[in-house]
């Protein structure tokens, strides 16, 4: 048996997808500009990060009707991951 659970520990990648997922386009450049020290805008852990939210968000979009906020997060998180350039 291979256990994946731990795949990315370690990669803050998959800390950063929060960017996508709780920030609009305005809490996001002020986040990644708050971290510019540690993760410049040209480090690929933003890109990686990306990828995560939007796995993250698709994920979301199988909430049910009694979970109707995880499902609205779901969409506001994929709409600003897919929107970004």
């Amino acid at each position: 048996m291979i256990d994946f659970g731990d795949l990315t520990s370690g990669d803050p990648a998959t800390d950063l997808a929060s960017a996508w997922l709780v920030f609009d386009a305005a809490g996001r450049a002020a986040y990644r500009h708050a971290l510019s020290d540690v993760h410049p805008p040209d480090d690929p852990v933003w890109l990686r990060a990306r990828g995560w939210a939007i796995t993250m968000a698709t994920g979301l979009l199988e909430s049910t009707a009694a979970d109707a906020w995880l499902l609205e997060l779901g969409h506001q998180a994929l709409a600003e991951a897919l929107g970004e350039d």
